[in-house]
């Protein structure tokens, strides 16, 4: 049975791992606000972010949010925020920055995959991602034949949150279109 694959932030670095791993599975992916190859300047500001959630939890989680969501959603949505900063908090410090290595030095097996990657993809995030954004979005979408990019004017990383009428305006009616496909393939 084929399936749709949706991943966000390091979750679509494992939906490409998945997409390579097994093609004949999946009929549609969609990688959302997910990073691509670093420049050296790129993996420094995330070696630097690692080391932070040990020495300053609070201003690590503090730029966090200032990354993830522009200064109007935060400021409107005070309980949101709150309930993420408890949630970066709670996070293990050690696992947390474990993670934060792998969304740095974690590329090489995803990039210019091989085999490539041969189902509908679309690659979106937000214009104001700076952990992911357009030009990594843009580069994702190139290493995939027949690919979408989609950049969500005025959002942030997580665009999913803070609007999810924006994601989903778009990713429905790719998802639609080819589920629609494999169900008029399956039932024929």
């Amino acid at each position: 049975m084929d399936c749709a694959v949706v991943g966000f932030s390091m979750g679509g670095m494992i939906a490409r791992r998945f997409a390579q791993d097994y093609p004949a599975r999946i009929s549609a992916l969609a990688i959302l606000n997910s990073p691509h190859k670093r420049t050296a300047e790129q993996q420094d500001v995330i070696d630097a972010r690692a080391a932070q959630i040990t020495k300053d939890r609070e201003g690590m989680v503090d730029a966090a949010l200032e990354r993830w969501f522009t200064p109007e959603y935060r400021m409107k949505s005070p309980d949101t925020m709150a309930r993420f900063r408890a949630c970066l908090l709670e996070n293990d410090p050690a696992v947390y920055a474990a993670n934060f290595r792998v969304l740095d030095r974690g590329m090489d097996e995803i990039i210019a995959p091989d085999p490539p990657i041969s189902c509908p993809t679309l690659v979106m995030t937000g214009e104001e991602d700076t952990g992911s954004g357009p030009e990594m979005t843009r580069a994702i979408a190139s290493e995939i034949a027949g690919a979408e990019a989609v950049i969500l004017p005025t959002l942030r990383h997580m665009a999913l949150i803070e609007n999810p009428a924006a994601v989903n305006n778009v990713l429905v009616p790719f998802l639609s279109r080819h589920l629609a496909r494999t169900s008029v393939r399956d039932a024929g």
